[in-house]
């Protein structure tokens, strides 16, 4: 604006002067921005309209190949989608985003930027162009990487000790449970072997076949820290066994007999630094717990060690509980022999007076008869009573043998998966080669499937093997056998097919234990057919029954190897590999179960065919008793 005389007004030459200095302000911010930082401009989609020279420079791209393109050319893939989402729905919302992106220059390396972007809004609000303002932190990712590798390092090296340690504990306890005569002494040290591993403030086991409760206290704990403890164990173990209180198991408090290593007080709340753990056995019902209560919260890998010993614990519990029972049996049956005896004498004698009688007493024989029957009678009961005593005395010798079979495969065949676990773990820990946990983790299958044969096979002994039953396709069970061992068949180069009838009516079975004796017969026919052998797998209607069968064209099987192969702990000494000798002897139990049965044919040099029934309905209970499932 002028004044009259054509001259500039006052107020335009003090706008001029003020619009000069914003404008020399501006300019100022921005060579500041362009010396120290990286700087884009784009539009409200993406592409860019302005790049400083440090752009270009970082970038490795020049100005002229930037402008117009977007972002997506220094990409270097390492961001999720997720994480571009998140940003663009931050700026077009009209708010600033701040974060750490990686990208890629044109050379292919990579490098690290703060970024901040500020979206530009018009009148209306919405963006129109967005500032982003980089600076380079690639030495700093670096150095943090570099921090963190180390420092992973050395948690893995710390783990990998903890680790090794554990598995040594594992192996001492598995030793002290694999043959033990005086369970308080035997769980005591068990107890302290876990203290030196995991810092205990207290133990306790909770046994409700012997109605106790074991305390192991640390020294120096007071009762009245103790008692929570014991109020938290209670409290859980009812939930466990379904009662609002246990009081009504009249448990009997005991000592332990060393208490556990003073351990600090703590203030973190019991239930995050304790455990209760069930002690049960396959699908048997509860017989106890063991709470363990740390100093600290217990991590994973925590968990993981005392979940292998309650298992460890729970299988030497039952043990023990089951041996205890054959010795009751047998001195129950001994006594009995021994009363019927004496009994059988008494009758014996009376039988002998009424004979005298009769002689002496002639004109009364009516009488004196009728006594001697009496007595003969008497005498034929007591000899019935004492004949049955004995047979029950030779039943419980038969168990106790049979108990003293199975400890002999626990105590043996149990320490050697287990001193694999130990051998493999030091040349981890020595060497830190992380293939040999394969090694480990084979052995503990192994370990595993030998305890559920036991198991399996103790149940079926004392017929209490549980099955849910329902109907079945038997095709469906013969594909899924056949998927379960495709990668087996390709290591040995083996050939497995199968053959299903059409329209095969459904079994009455239960599908896991049908696929669990399928699996044994398949698993035994790899083992012993030939590398480029074949197996098949066959399933037809025969009557009321479908028919499995698993054929291979192995070595086959000699006639007198084939009158035992479904007895307990048979192995064949010309078999080119070894068992526990439970395999067949559980499957043959599992179909007899079932109301089927299970047999075996073979010609040495022709192979060998495994064949077994299953009723189309449910007649098992024309074969068994029936026993009711403790997992319904």
């Amino acid at each position: 604006m002028s004044s009259p005389s054509g001259k500039p007004s006052t107020a335009s030459t003090e706008e001029g002067n003020e619009l000069r200095t914003v404008q020399k302000e501006l300019e100022d911010i921005r060579f500041a921005l362009d010396a120290a930082s990286i700087v884009a401009i784009t539009d409200a989609a993406g592409t860019i309209i302005h790049a400083n020279d440090k752009f270009c420079e970082i970038s490795g791209y020049s100005r002229e190949f930037l402008l117009g393109k977007t972002h997506q050319v220094i990409n270097s893939g390492h961001h999720s989608k997720e994480f571009f989402r998140d940003l663009w729905s931050t700026i077009q919302a009209g708010r600033v985003w701040r974060g750490e992106v990686k990208n890629k220059a044109r050379d292919g390396s990579f490098y690290w930027v703060e970024t901040t972007i500020v979206p530009f809004l018009d009148a209306a609000g919405e963006p129109y162009q967005y500032l982003a303002i980089r600076n380079e932190i690639t030495a700093r990712k670096q150095a943090e990487q570099a921090l963190d590798e180390t420092h992973r390092r050395s948690l893995d090296q710390e783990s990998q000790e903890r680790a090794h340690q554990r598995l040594q504990h594992l192996y001492e306890i598995s030793t002290l449970f694999a043959d033990f005569d005086n369970v308080e002494q035997t769980l005591d040290a068990a107890v302290g072997v876990v203290a030196r591993t995991l810092p205990l403030r207290s133990a306790i086991l909770v046994e409700t076949g012997r109605s106790r409760m074991i305390v192991w206290p640390s020294e120096g704990q007071l009762p009245e820290q103790l008692q929570p403890v014991k109020d938290h164990v209670k409290a859980a173990y009812g939930y466990l066994i379904g009662a609002a209180s246990v009081e009504s198991l009249d448990l009997r408090e005991q000592a332990g007999i060393t208490p556990l290593p003073r351990c600090p007080v703590t203030d973190v709340d019991l239930a995050k630094r304790s455990i209760v753990l069930p002690l049960v056995v396959a699908r048997r019902p509860l017989f106890g717990a063991l709470l363990l209560e740390g100093d600290q919260p217990l991590d994973r890998l925590d968990l993981m060690f005392v979940n292998a010993v309650a298992i460890q614990l729970a299988i030497a519990l039952d043990r023990d509980r089951a041996w205890q029972r054959d010795i009751t049996r047998r001195q129950q049956a001994e006594e009995g022999r021994t009363d019927a005896e004496a009994r059988g004498a008494t009758s014996e004698q009376a039988r002998v007076v009424a004979e005298e009688g009769r002689t002496d007493a002639e004109a009364t024989g009516a009488v004196a008869e009728r006594g001697r029957i009496i007595a003969e009678i008497s005498s034929e009961k007591f000899e019935a009573l004492a004949a049955e005593n004995a047979r029950l005395y030779e039943e419980a010798q038969h168990a106790v043998r049979a108990r003293e079979q199975l400890l002999a495969i626990v105590s043996h065949d149990l320490r050697t998966p287990l001193g694999t676990i130990v051998m493999a773990s030091d040349v981890l820990a020595e060497r830190g080669d992380l293939p040999v946990v394969g090694r480990i983790q084979r052995a503990a299958k192994s370990m595993a499937r030998l305890i559920e044969d036991l198991l399996d096979f103790a149940a079926i002994e004392s017929g209490r093997l549980t099955m849910r039953r329902g109907p079945h396709d038997p095709g469906a069970m013969i594909q899924e056998t056949l998927a379960s061992f495709e990668g087996v068949a390709q290591a040995k180069g083996l050939q497995l097919t199968a053959k299903v009838e059409p329209d095969l009516p459904q079994v009455h079975a239960d599908a896991d234990r049908i696929l669990q004796v399928l699996s044994n017969l398949v698993g035994n026919a790899t083992k012993a057919a030939a590398e480029g052998g074949h197996i098949s797998l066959r399933a037809e209607a025969r009557g009321h029954e479908v028919l499995f069968a698993v054929s291979d064209n192995g070595p086959g099987i000699s006639e007198q190897d084939l009158a035992h192969l479904f007895e307990r702990y048979w192995r064949s000494d010309d078999a080119t590999y070894k068992g526990t000798g439970l395999g067949l002897a559980i499957a043959s139990g599992i179909i007899s179960a079932h109301g089927g049965r299970l047999w075996a044919e073979s010609e040495l040099g022709h192979g060998a065919t495994f064949q077994f029934t299953i009723p189309t309905a449910d007649v098992t209970s024309l074969f068994t008793v029936p026993t009711p499932d403790p997992r319904a």
